[in-house]
C-alpha cells in the first residue's frame, strides 16, 4: 500500500481504476463519505482478513495503524470518524476483480 502511495506512476494509475470504478455515472453530490483512498485501504483490510462489516467499521475507527495508512489518524486522537452505513455504501463499490486489477499494477 505505501508503496502504491509514495509511487507517482502507480498510484496515478490505481486512482485512474479507482474513479472509473466507484465514481461511473455518478453525480458529486457532496455527500459526507471517504476519499478513494479510504475506500481502497478497507477494501483491501476486508479482502485479506475476510472481514465482515462490523469488524471494519472497528478497525476503521479504532485501529491506530489502520488509520495511520488511511491518513486519519492524528497524535491527539480527534480524527475522521466512519459510519457503518458510510463504510458499507462505499466499499460496495470495489470488488473482487477490481482489486486484482489494482494488484496487477
Amino acid at each position: 500500500m505505501q508503496h502504491i502511495y509514495v509511487t507517482a506512476e502507480l498510484n496515478e494509475e490505481v486512482f485512474r481504476i479507482l474513479e472509473t470504478k466507484v465514481t461511473k455515472g455518478k453525480k458529486k453530490t457532496g455527500r459526507y463519505g471517504m476519499d478513494l483512498w479510504h475506500i481502497l485501504v478497507l477494501s483491501v483490510v476486508r479482502l485479506g482478513l475476510d472481514a465482515d462489516y462490523d469488524r471494519l467499521e472497528d478497525f476503521a475507527n479504532h485501529h491506530k495503524l489502520i488509520r495511520q495508512i488511511m491518513g486519519v489518524e492524528t497524535t491527539f486522537g480527534e480524527a475522521k470518524v466512519f459510519s457503518m452505513q458510510s463504510i458499507k455504501d462505499n466499499i460496495r463499490l470495489l470488488d473482487e476483480e477490481t482489486l486484482r486489477q489494482i494488484n496487477e499494477v
